[in-house]
């Protein structure tokens, strides 16, 4: 069942909205549920100079931290097989972290271990800014950065979203699973799964068909810069996947059963999380748990790199879908703040409460 001509009319409305306030080039979208299914493609995929590329729904995108949920998702396969406990504490498998023998794999999973975070040396938001290609950044970089730098709080005592947990997490499931992560989680989650569109890469261009990623300059706002490509190394176990809005959507259709996962890991899973102010419109806040975001009645994940944000979630209570990507890293990730929280909060009333 498609969603009826006045429901794809307000949607269609949503995202242009959306984007004429942005100024984003592109933007997909995948629903399904009750209220009816629908899929649409919007704007630009690529900026040319004699003819714009249309945005369409197989270009394949960066989806930033939903990575995340593919990592602990494989973390919590290791958890049913017994390899693993979540209380096991970082130093049994990384050395040299500053608390190490106090963080927690839940810690870590859960934003909540107080380790440094590397997106704030200087160096490395320049390199980020004006480089992202830069060659010679690798995850050991990272690692010894994060070793180097003392911890923010006490594990346990706060929460820090940081993409340092997950490239720590990566290396975990490497001593644990004795494969690089990349492997792991390609061979254990993403095959499993049946998303034939969604790969980790390992080359800093993104393969064919794919949107191109914009940012906006920093003193030119409205004239954008391609930040397509970008060194692989950079975003890691927290954000290297890439895929596509119909891929997101059946991640999103799988989180509502996690058949990867026993019965009573994923009952845990989607009961774990801790709550956490939300300064945007809808929900006043949102709640972060074992790689994945509670946000309303929905669950799932959202990402954010540079030229591209993603978001796949599914209701609890309707039991809906949504994804969406957009090829453009927006302030407050538009393709969650505005468009997926408005269209949900429309077709499933009740939900963004």
């Amino acid at each position: 069942m498609t969603l009826t001509r006045a429901d794809r009319a307000i949607v269609d409305d949503i995202v242009v909205s959306a984007m004429e306030a942005g100024v984003e080039p592109g933007v997909s979208i995948a629903l399904a549920g009750p209220k009816g299914n629908y899929a649409m493609a919007y704007g630009i995929s690529k900026r040319g100079l004699l003819r714009h590329q249309p945005m369409t729904l197989d270009k394949r995108c960066r989806i930033g931290s939903i990575t995340k949920s593919f990592v602990a998702t494989a973390l919590l396969q290791q958890l049913d097989k017994g390899t693993i406990t979540l209380d096991a504490t970082l130093d049994n498998f990384v050395t040299g972290v500053p608390n190490g023998d106090k963080i927690t794999i839940k810690h870590m999973m859960m934003m909540q271990s107080g380790v440094y975070d590397y997106a704030t040396w200087f160096p490395m938001q320049l390199m980020v800014t004006f480089r992202p290609t830069f060659r010679f950044v690798h995850t050991d970089t990272i690692i010894n950065l994060i070793k180097s730098h003392p911890s923010s709080f006490e594990p346990g005592t706060s929460y820090g979203y940081t993409n340092s947990n997950y490239f720590l997490l990566g290396k975990v499931l490497e001593r644990v699973v004795g494969k690089p992560v990349s492997q792991i989680v390609v061979e254990d989650v993403i095959k499993p799964i049946g998303l034939t569109e969604t790969q980790w890469l390992t080359t800093k261009s993104l393969p064919d068909p794919h949107a191109h990623g914009y940012s906006k300059r920093m003193f030119f706002p409205k004239h954008l810069k391609d930040q397509t490509k970008i060194n692989p190394e950079i975003l890691g176990a927290a954000g290297i996947l890439t895929s596509t809005v119909g891929d997101l959507l059946k991640y999103a259709e799988y989180l509502k059963t996690e058949s990867l996962l026993s019965p009573a890991t994923h009952k845990l899973r989607a009961m774990t999380f801790t709550k956490q102010p939300y300064p945007g419109e809808g929900p006043d806040h949102y709640e972060y748990g074992l790689g994945i975001v509670g946000f309303g009645t929905w669950i799932g994940h959202d990402g954010s790199v540079p030229g591209f944000s993603a978001v796949t979630m599914y209701d609890t209570v309707s039991g809906a879908t949504f994804a969406g990507v957009e090829n453009l890293q927006t302030p407050g990730l538009a393709v969650f703040s505005r468009i997926f929280e408005r269209i949900a909060g429309y077709l499933y009333p009740g939900s963004m409460t």
